[in-house]
């Protein structure tokens, strides 16, 4: 059973809902980029985030087992929430934050959308989709792959771990100043507009602040006579 999606960077600006389908079955169900308000107030759609960003030998030490796969591990934790308090906690948390992105995806001795398995093949690919709406890097070691990508993979995964507990508390621009930094340079959005936006439609608009900003100056300056030459380059690159 094979879903493909139409998520690509460009469909993310209409902030409609992804479609995975299978033809062959004539399956379909749809996944909700969550918007920017969704990410900043929902604990749950957090909690969840938060486990798929964990190490795999991390989650193996809690459980004293090795862990192939965030899914296999997830299966693990939903097949004995019902026994050990910690894993029924959990689950009921990252339950909820799956249904913020699929309504009906739900455990039921196994993960199901409806009527449709979803087998780890299908629960990666919507992994990948969600980190791919919340603008973040994530590296997915796949059963199907070659033993040469797999090695190439487990490289980066150690080198982006190396990097992630390097870096320091730096904070960077805060979320309200970029929402009001967007707002002024697009007064056509109000803040509400702004907090239905999926996080990689509101980076896009963030990411054209400076780059107008100095375009205009720069066709001032033009206009003036202030630069030498008459190349003005547009803010479009």
């Amino acid at each position: 059973m094979s879903f493909i999606n139409n998520a690509t960077k460009f469909y993310l600006l209409t902030n409609k809902p992804i479609i995975f389908s299978n033809e062959e079955e004539e399956q379909s169900f749809e996944f909700f980029p969550p918007s920017l308000e969704t990410l900043m107030t929902n604990e749950n759609l957090a909690s969840l985030i938060n486990f798929l960003e964990q190490d795999l030998d991390d989650l193996a030490k809690t459980i004293n087992k090795e862990v192939k796969s965030h899914y296999s591990y997830l299966h693990l934790v939903f097949s004995l929430a019902e026994k050990i308090e910690v894993f029924k906690n959990m689950s009921k948390s990252i339950l909820k934050g799956f249904q913020v992105l699929i309504h009906n995806f739900d455990f039921r001795n196994s993960f199901v959308i409806d009527d449709i398995f979803v087998d780890r093949k299908l629960f990666e690919d919507i992994i990948e989709v969600l980190f791919l709406t919340i603008e973040k890097e994530i590296i997915i070691i796949k059963e199907e792959e070659d033993e040469f990508t797999k090695a190439e993979k487990k490289a980066k995964l150690r080198a982006q771990k190396i990097k992630n507990n390097s870096k320091t508390n730096k904070k960077g621009t805060k979320i309200e100043s970029m929402i009001i930094g967007v707002i002024h340079e697009f007064p056509q959005y109000k803040i509400k507009d702004i907090l239905e936006m999926n996080l990689y439609t509101f980076y896009y608009l963030f990411s054209y602040i400076g780059k107008i900003s100095n375009y205009e100056i720069g066709q001032i300056a033009v206009g003036n006579g202030l630069l030498k030459s008459k190349k003005h380059k547009h803010y479009i690159e």
